[in-house]
This record gives C-alpha cells, sequence and structure tokens, in this order.
C-alpha cells in the first residue's frame, strides 16, 4: 500500500488559523487518516511564523515554500494550480504516486 499525504495550501496568513484546525482535526477525529503526513504549500514571501507555525511543527506538519510570479496573482486561484502542480510533481519524483 502506498503512503498517504495530505497536501494543503496556504495563500495568507489569514487562513493560518484554519490550516491548523484542519491539521488538529485530522489528528483528533481522522481515524486512518489521523497517522498520515502532512504538507501545506506557501508561496515564498508568506512563510508562516509565530505560535501557529510552532503548532504545525508539533503535528510535524512539513511547510513547503514555492516560487510564484507575482505578474500571475492576476488570474485567480492560479497559486493554487501551481502549488497543486508542484506538488504533484514532487509526489511522483518520490515514487509515491504514479501519474499517468
Amino acid at each position: 500500500m502506498q503512503d498517504q499525504t495530505v497536501l494543503g495550501f496556504l495563500s495568507a496568513r489569514r487562513y493560518e488559523v484554519q490550516a491548523l484546525i484542519l491539521v488538529h482535526s485530522l489528528h483528533q477525529f481522522g481515524a486512518k487518516l489521523s497517522d498520515i503526513p502532512v504538507c501545506i504549500s506557501v508561496p515564498e514571501g508568506q512563510e508562516m511564523q509565530g505560535p501557529v507555525l510552532d503548532a504545525l511543527q508539533e503535528f510535524e506538519v512539513e511547510i513547503i515554500p514555492f516560487a510564484f510570479d507575482e505578474a500571475l496573482r492576476k488570474f485567480p486561484f492560479v497559486s493554487k494550480a501551481v502549488a497543486s502542480a508542484l506538488a504533484e510533481g514532487r509526489a511522483e519524483a518520490e515514487g509515491s504516486v504514479s501519474l499517468a
């Protein structure tokens, strides 16, 4: 059976608390999902810090910064598409998923 990972995307600091709630809920109520790794992609320059980052690190969440061209910001949701593509490429490179 392949390892599974929960992937999240955080595009603004105002969503840090929601990310922490998601991770906490997975660990508390996720049953079989409670022990799987969690990765959150964050655009470079918007890295998390402070108590929320500390709490996520206690849950062993991997924070993955990624480069994002600010010129693309005018397109709604494009940063989510970029983060998803990078996550898929990373998973494929690690052999944890096979994309056809």
